[in-house]
């Protein structure tokens, strides 16, 4: 039994890995999946749309929850927030845009600290 389980979960995520494989890159189109963007895509749609909309709504929504779940409370304006993202997306275009939002959320971790030692 444990087998037959072992030999399904490689065949899925074998499958799974061929298929992530094929998929094209493709600019950003919807809400659903868009941490699994990498920062270049992320620079792309801005710099061919002009719009950042659906980056601050995914900054805002991650920082929220963040700040939820760390009892926190920042600050840090949302269109400063929106410049650290894009920055380092420029800096990093093939990083998934999950680790520049985790890497926002370094800096404002920071950021609290050093203006509470102050």
């Amino acid at each position: 039994m444990r087998i037959s389980f072992l030999i399904l979960l490689c065949c899925l995520i074998s499958v799974g890995t061929t298929f992530a494989a094929n998929t094209q890159k493709t600019p950003l189109r919807s809400r659903t999946h868009i941490s699994s963007n990498t920062c270049g895509q992320v620079i792309t749609n801005i710099e061919k749309t002009k719009d950042v909309k659906l980056l601050a709504l995914v900054v805002g929504s991650f920082i929220s929850g963040s700040n939820y779940a760390k009892n926190r409370n920042s600050k840090i304006p949302l269109r400063n927030m929106l410049i650290l993202t894009e920055r380092y997306c420029r800096k990093n275009p093939n990083k998934p845009l999950t680790a520049a939002l985790i890497n926002l959320d370094r800096i404002i971790d920071r950021q609290i600290k050093l203006s509470a030692v102050q």
